[in-house]
């Protein structure tokens, strides 16, 4: 997948939607079946900032919750979403700003 460059964007982004589709034997039922990773510059504070979102087919949802101490590696936490996701469908995803 590719992404736009929003790095010289003057409007705020408030949502970005994602559609994707998942082809049946490709996943298995623990895998990260989607990842929304968006990589946003703030010019105010000079800073770079990170959201990152996966979730898999039974609806396991991650999410990045900041930069370890050590190695650079991001930390994750995890809840139950609630919702399953089935092969062979289109489906809609989106991250929003709150």
């Amino acid at each position: 997948m590719v992404a736009p460059d929003f790095t010289h964007w003057d409007n705020p982004l408030e949502k970005i939607s994602v559609h994707f589709y998942l082809p049946e034997g490709q996943f298995g039922e623990s895998d990260a079946c989607v990842w929304l990773d968006v990589d946003l510059y703030d010019r105010e504070s000079g800073r770079w900032y990170i959201a990152i979102v996966g979730f898999n087919c039974e609806g396991l949802i991650r999410y990045g919750i900041g930069y370890e101490a050590a190695g650079g590696q991001i930390g994750y936490k995890s809840l139950d979403g609630g919702f399953t996701i089935d092969c062979n469908k289109w489906y809609k995803a989106e991250l929003s700003r709150i």
